[in-house]
This record gives structure tokens, sequence and C-alpha cells, in this order.
């Protein structure tokens, strides 16, 4: 073969190599296009010949994890119809980054582990609804139970949008008082610890039975230990300290005993009953409104500033008995110097004033509705706490569960006109009793004067929250927070007033709900109902918070 035939074919195989390579590489070029392209969402026009083939199979798992940004498709009407033709084909198609599919499937994941897994909805299709919604979804009902408290449907965490008449009522769950639970005895049965007279006049008193939290703290009051009584409003805890007490002064007569009450209108009402439970006995009982510096006393009933007053006149210290009735407002900073002065006057056994081993002073027994740690902490910064003795009932710090909680968002405007419809129901129904709180005395001065159904004698009671400490109304059957409360301690203090072992069957409290910080306390008494377990963020020395708050709003401005 000639040379000039040779130069040719070379010349032609080499041509055919070089068209071979420059098209491999081209199609390498579209492939890797046809492959970014298509995983940022779409399918690319190189790749509806390409999908037929194995080229999706075998795509690297690099280009797919790291697809280059920026590529877009803008033409969505033709994305959509290429989609459809693929479903039609059944052929496999990339339509979104793998970046956007696991984060969507991390949020999928954590909504399913946050809502579908804590909710146990009852078998059982005719279950009672306990808690009952204006937006049913939010329904609680018996024998649901919740797993996590991050899922669970919480109606009132709306209303910070300022959802206006929305509404959730928590059923009531039993008929009584869940201080009347439980196996009880009659008042003979403690004539050990109570002297007949004692036990005839609680007879008299309507108190046919002691109740079981009565029965055991009676029977653990003759300890030479300091006391403190905690048990739900309305449980009888006057009972449990002043029939003991009469019994053991009756035999004791020089024998003195200071009952210290947060305010006049308490201190009115428990001169009144203790005298009740001393009649007929040798114990005389005085308050400081009829106490004189040469009468003789056995029981002074008086608030703290004027409990002073009195042993000071009287140049009495021999008191060996100190009740703190309603100590969780006696023991906050409003009355810190008083009780200080009053601790001078009167030592006190096993405290840090008074460190003799001989036990002499006087032993105290401090009286709450409530039993937080903090109040733990200030009630054994008063007495030793190694000779302090805790009686707690088990339905302290929970709902009431034999009332009825109505709780409804509403304007400031609208508050009156609701308030005048419910309190004509109410009215219009049978002749129990109604008490209306409010926020401070002038609301309760503009709240009495408005409409005439709240001039109605002895039916109709507007007041503070003076009024939410011991008041006790034998036919009250409803009340209204015109102002919801600031604080959930003043919360229990307020729905107790008609959740007491005496209240009327069939109460019911019904809440104005408005402002910010009120919606926060409906949120953790709506999530103490779901759960079935006792309220949290109970505040101990509510005085304290209050200069808290006034310093901090002095700050910002």
């Amino acid at each position: 073969m000639s040379s000039a035939v040779t130069r040719t074919l070379c010349r032609s195989s080499f041509s055919r190599a070089v068209v071979r390579f420059y098209a491999t590489q081209k199609r390498k070029q579209k492939n890797r296009f046809a492959n970014s392209f298509g995983s940022l969402g779409g399918q690319a026009p190189y790749t509806e010949r390409l999908s037929r083939t194995s080229f999706f199979n075998n795509c690297s798992p690099k280009n797919e994890q790291n697809p280059p940004r920026g590529l877009r498709e803008n033409d969505k009407k033709a994305r959509k119809k290429r989609w459809d033709m693929a479903e039609s084909d059944g052929t496999p198609t990339i339509t979104e980054s793998l970046m956007f599919k696991r984060e969507r499937e991390k949020r999928v994941k954590k909504l399913e582990n946050t809502t579908s897994t804590t909710v146990h909805i009852p078998k059982t299709k005719n279950a009672k609804v306990l808690i009952e919604c204006l937006r049913p979804e939010y329904n609680h009902l018996e024998g649901m139970r919740y797993s996590r408290t991050a899922g669970i449907p919480i109606v009132s965490r709306l209303w910070g949008k300022r959802y206006k008449y929305d509404w959730f009522i928590i059923r009531r769950t039993q008929k009584n008082a869940p201080a009347l639970d439980g196996k009880s005895c009659k008042w003979e049965d403690l004539s050990e610890f109570l002297v007949p007279q004692v036990i005839s006049n609680l007879v008299k008193m309507n108190a046919e039975r002691p109740t079981p939290f009565q029965k055991n703290s009676i029977r653990s009051y003759h300890s030479s230990d300091h006391l403190f009584i905690a048990s739900e409003t309305g449980s009888g805890k006057t009972v449990v300290f002043s029939a003991p007490l009469i019994s053991r002064l009756s035999k004791l007569r020089d024998s003195k005993a200071l009952i210290l009450v947060p305010s006049a209108v308490l201190r009115r009402q428990s001169y009144n009953m203790i005298s009740h439970i001393a009649d007929g006995t040798n114990v005389v009982v005085v308050s400081d409104e009829n106490f004189s510096a040469d009468s003789k006393w056995n029981v002074l009933v008086a608030t703290p500033g004027r409990a002073v007053k009195c042993l000071r006149e009287a140049k009495c210290s021999d008191v060996d008995t100190i009740v703190m009735d309603e100590a969780d407002m006696l023991m906050d900073d409003s009355f810190v110097s008083v009780l200080t002065e009053l601790f001078s006057i009167v030592p006190v056994r096993h405290s840090e004033t008074n460190t003799e081993e001989n036990g002499e002073g006087a032993r105290v027994i401090f009286s709450s509705a409530t039993c937080e740690d903090g109040l733990r902490e200030l009630a054994e910064g008063i007495v030793d706490s190694q000779k302090l003795i805790f009686l707690r009932s088990k339905a302290l710090h929970g709902l009431l569960p034999h009332v009825e909680q109505k709780f409804i968002r509403v304007r400031e405007m609208d508050k009156v006109d609701l308030l005048k419809k419910l309190v004509g129901d109410d009215l219009a129904r049978e002749s129990n009793q109604t008490l209306v709180f409010c926020k401070d005395s002038r609301t309760n001065r503009v709240i009495s004067g408005r409409p005439s159904e709240l001039e109605e004698d002895d039916r109709v009671f507007v007041g503070t929250d003076v009024a939410s400490r011991g008041l006790d109304l034998p036919r009250l059957q409803h009340v209204i927070n015109y102002d919801f409360p600031r604080h959930m301690l003043d919360v229990l203090h307020r729905f107790g007033r008609v959740g007491r072992c005496s209240s009327v069957s069939g109460s019911n409290v019904t809440s104005f709900v408005r402002n910010p910080w009120e919606v926060e306390l409906v949120n953790a008494l709506e999530l103490a109902a779901r759960l079935h377990k006792p309220i949290r963020g109970i505040e101990v020395n509510v005085a304290a918070e209050i200069q808290k708050r006034k310093q901090s709003k002095g700050e910002e401005a």
C-alpha cells in the first residue's frame, strides 16, 4: 500500500477517534446537566430520552446529594406537563432537592412525635366530656391521657391572639367536696382529744361527722411539736386547730392562745366560729375589737398589728400557742415587721430566737390552703424544721372537682353587659347568692352602682381579694371573676368560696379573661385539668412579687 493511502487512512482513523472523543464528552456533559437539573425539580428535556434507560438507577450519589445551586425551572406549566407524562409512562422522576426532602421528613417526624403519639383517646364511644370547648376539636374526654406536655392541645393558648368570645368549661366530676371522700368516724370517737361540750357544739353547728382529714389532724394535734396544717379551701381547717385548742384550754385555765388572721373580715368570722365552739365551756374568747387591758381572756383573735398593741397594753407574754390562720398570706413581706415585733414579745419554742432545750415558749400552728416549697422554707425560718410536723390533704393544690368552671375570652367593653346577664340569670333561678370579684375598690364601687340587679340585698355581693380569704357565705352558689386575679394563689382562694364542704351543690365559677397575664394563668389551670395533676406556679410571697414588678416597671420607665 502506498504511503499516500496510508496517510489518508490514518487521518480518517484519527478523525473518527476525535469525533468519538468529543461526542463522548458532549454526551457526558448532557448527562451531568440532566442529572443536576432533574434533581432540583422537574424533568429536564434531555432526560426524557434517558429516563427510559437505566440512567437514574446508576445515578451518582455525589451528584444527587450535592446538586449545583441556582438552577430552577421557571416554566411551571411545562414542568407539570412533563410530570404528567412521566406519571403516565410509569417512569421514575426526581421531583425535589435531597436537602428539601430531608427537611420535610424532619418536620413530619417532629410533628408525629409531638401530636399523634401523645393523645390516647378512650375506646368507649360514650365517653364523658370533662373539658368542653367552643372548638370541639379541643374537647377533653374522660379517659383521655397525654404522654408529652409539648403536644397537649391547650385551647386557651390561642387566646394570646385575641380570640374574643371563645370559651371552655371544666365540668364537675363529682358531687361532693374532696374533703368528704374516704372513711370517717363520729365525733364521739375523738373523745380522747375533745371534751364533750365541744363535741356537742360541733354537732349543733351542722358538722355531723369529722372529715377524714379533720380526724387525722386532730389526732396529731396533741404532739408538742409545731404543726403545719395544709388543706384546700373550705375543708374545715378552723375546726382542726380550734376544737382541740378549746378542749385543752378548758382543762388549763391559766393558758392563753393567740389566733392571727390577715384581715378584719376574717377576724370577725373566725371569732364568731370559735366562740360557738367554746360555748358552754370556761374558755373566754375575745377579739381585738372588744379587748381591754384588764379583761380576762383565754383566746385572742386579732390581726397581727392589733395583736401587738393588745399584748403591750396588757403586758402579757405568757401565750403558749400561736395560730397563724391563712399562713400563706401572713408570712409574706407585708407582715414581716409586725411579726418580728410580735415574736419579740412572745418567744417561740424551738426557734432561732429561742434556742433553749427545755421547750419553753409558744407553740406555733400554721394553717394554710397552700404548701409550696417556698412557704415551707418560710415556716422553717420561724421554727426548727426538726420540730415541725406537716399535715397535708390529698386534694391540696388541685382543681375543685365538684365545682364547674367556665372561662370566657372577652373585651373590656363587653364585660359589664355580660355581667348583667349572668347576675340576672342567677336572680331569676333561686334564692342562692352570687359573689363578684373585682381587682380593686374603685372597680368595686363602679360595678356596685351599675346595674340595678347588683343592688339586691343578701343576694349579690361585690368585693376584692380581701373577701376571698376564709369568707363563708352559706348560700353562695356562683362566683364571677369580673377581673381575673393576677396571682395563682388568689385564684385558689376565689374559687374556694364555692368549694367549701358546706357549699350549695351545683356551684360554679365564671371568669372573664382579657389580659395576657390572665391568659397565662388560664393556661396553667387548663393544663392541670387535662393532666389531672395539681396546679403549678403558685406564688408564695405575693407582696415581694408585686414589689419586683413595680421596680421592673420603674427601670423600664
